[in-house]
């Protein structure tokens, strides 16, 4: 991704030409080189350092860290941490399609982000004070957590909130269809919680 987290450890993809394993190696801003993985000579990957937010350069040198040989500026994005506050509903079909907003800090206006719940990775729309939208996924009958993503790959981990996955329910009935109030009302059907 061209974004980041500040702590760093994001694995950047790069996309060129005369990669050779050993040789290849990437700087991010004023940072150290780190080597590049070479998948091929047009495929490598880089792991971004601890960072400031804002925008970093990102340069690459075939001739190892020799630091007269990096060429190629692109930029990458060092955003600041996010943390998920809140889910709303917290209560989501086993069937999926729930749209769940997440309250989050640290999301700017605007930014990308992505939803994972439980480990399923859900692309969402942009952030809005803080708010992405993202559609629940289908699972089994309990708790499923919930993380949040600037980049698609760096995303939150432990916020303990989850969005509790429930079966469907289905009103078959319904006693004293005309009530005043105060009066007891009974409703049948199926897949009711105690809880």
């Amino acid at each position: 991704p061209a974004s980041g987290v500040v702590a760093g450890g994001t694995v950047v993809t790069l996309v060129g030409s005369g990669f050779v394993a050993g040789r290849t190696a990437c700087k991010f801003g004023s940072a150290e080189a780190v080597a590049a993985v070479v998948m091929s000579s047009e495929e490598a990957t880089c792991v971004a350092p601890a960072g400031t937010r804002g925008m970093s350069s990102v340069e690459v040198s075939t001739a190892g860290n020799d630091a007269t040989a990096f060429v190629s500026a692109k930029q990458f994005v060092y955003t600041g941490e996010v943390s998920v506050v809140s889910v709303s509903p917290s209560v989501g079909s086993i069937d999926g399609g729930t749209v769940v907003s997440v309250i989050s800090n640290g999301l700017e206006d605007g930014a990308a982000a992505w939803c994972k719940m439980g480990s399923v990775v859900v692309a969402s729309g942009r952030s809005t004070g803080g708010v992405v939208e993202c559609t629940g996924v289908a699972g089994i009958a309990g708790n499923m957590t919930v993380e949040v993503s600037v980049n698609g790959q760096d995303f939150t981990e432990g916020s303990g909130v989850a969005v509790e996955l429930v079966t469907a329910m289905n009103v078959s009935g319904v006693s004293q269809m005309a009530v005043v109030s105060g009066s007891v009302v009974s409703v049948y059907g199926s897949g009711f919680s105690a809880s």
